[in-house]
């Protein structure tokens, strides 16, 4: 069997400092809401795709493809935009893209399934 793959650890306050520059440079005012889907959508070039069945298989609402191309998000979550849920999805799965690309660049995870079998290896 595999040797199970080792996210590397972030700390709580690396994590924050590292979102405070990642909204610095992309959303310098400030202003509430952040506009998530805009920074995900337009400035990444990543698509936010409903998807059945995301809830029943992941411990979240949604999930990263490891090309960065794609935002996976439950497609009840999407089609009745339960505000609170979605935009922190959305905002999750974008710092999965700001603190681990590198490691997920290195897998394969386009479809659920892949991603799925990802999760269960990690460590």
């Amino acid at each position: 069997m595999a040797e199970p793959l080792r996210t590397p650890y972030v700390t709580r306050p690396e994590a924050r400092r590292r979102a405070e520059a990642f909204l610095a440079e992309h959303h310098p005012s400030g202003h509430i809401p952040i506009p998530i889907d805009f920074l995900v959508e337009r400035a990444h070039g990543i698509d936010i795709v409903p998807c059945h069945g995301v809830d029943d298989v992941v411990e979240g609402h949604g999930f990263l493809s490891s090309d960065l191309s794609t935002i996976y998000i439950d497609w009840d979550v999407y089609h009745h935009r339960v505000a609170h849920r979605y935009r922190s999805t959305v905002a999750h799965e974008l710092g999965h893209l700001v603190l681990h690309a590198a490691l997920y660049r290195q897998q394969q995870l386009l479809s659920l399934d892949e991603y799925l079998a990802f999760v269960q290896q990690c460590g």
